[in-house]
């Protein structure tokens, strides 16, 4: 069983996670969480994986508001697999 976590930007275009360790198959679970810097703000912000492959997961984002209280920051994420 492998364990690994970490965290991306996602202020720029490359949305993809990419894992220190590649696991052996697509059959993994990856959980995401965003990292907002404003705390009294809700996100209203979908955050999704798109598909996987052994070493990457690729991320779909779209912010729901003005985009002038939300400022997104990073994703942290935890996978776990073999």
């Amino acid at each position: 069983m492998i364990f690994q976590w970490g965290r991306i930007n996602l202020r720029g275009f490359d949305n993809i996670i990419r894992l220190p360790i590649s696991f052996t198959s697509t059959n993994y679970y990856i959980k995401t969480g965003i990292w907002n810097q404003n705390s009294n703000y809700g996100a209203d912000y979908d955050f999704q994986i798109r598909y996987l492959e052994n070493d990457r997961a690729y991320v779909m984002s779209q912010e729901f508001n003005d985009g002038t209280s939300f400022v997104r920051e990073y994703a942290d994420f935890f996978a776990i697999g073999q």
